[in-house]
């Protein structure tokens, strides 16, 4: 038996595998945040002064920004270069593999927040972290976002749709 061949997946599967893998990465960060808040062993606070001069009190919020910049240049460094290949599922690929760049580099600062969250029960972090998912729920993939940012043809969007 032969294992060298490789599955072809259809267009409509790669999308519907970006609709899995936006909630799931989502939901990650979400069960995470609820685990260490729940385990707690001191009171949570919210201290947006930052009286004791804490250098990370800085860096998390400018990470944060620092990969939400990032991730959109990145982004849309690779997809503009998606619409010159082949197949509409060459172009899915290609696009899938810039989805999960955006979300990983999005998710890292996401957890970088929620860990430190986990270390000071400061709520600052929390908060930059929840700010974090929030932009990260308004990139889940359907078939307009994923026609706008291809710029794909009608009859690939058509064919995207069936």
């Amino acid at each position: 038996m032969n294992n060298d061949k490789s599955i072809q997946q259809t267009p409509k599967a790669i999308l519907k595998s970006m609709k899995i893998i936006h909630p799931a990465l989502l939901v990650g960060q979400i069960l995470f945040a609820g685990v260490i808040f729940s385990i707690k062993d001191k009171a949570v606070f919210l201290d947006i002064k930052n009286d004791k001069q804490d250098v990370v009190f800085y860096i998390v919020p400018l990470f944060a920004i620092a990969c939400i910049i990032i991730s959109i240049f990145i982004f849309k460094q690779k997809t503009d270069k998606i619409p010159y290949r082949n197949t509409l599922a060459e172009k899915l690929k290609s696009y899938q593999s810039a989805l999960i760049t955006r979300f990983a580099l999005l998710e890292g600062a996401s957890l970088f927040g929620i860990a430190y969250f986990s270390t000071t029960y400061n709520l600052f972090f929390l908060l930059v972290s929840a700010g974090i998912m929030l932009y990260f729920l308004t990139l889940h993939p359907n078939v307009d976002k994923t026609t706008d940012d291809l710029k794909l043809s009608y009859e690939e969007k058509i064919e995207l749709e069936a």
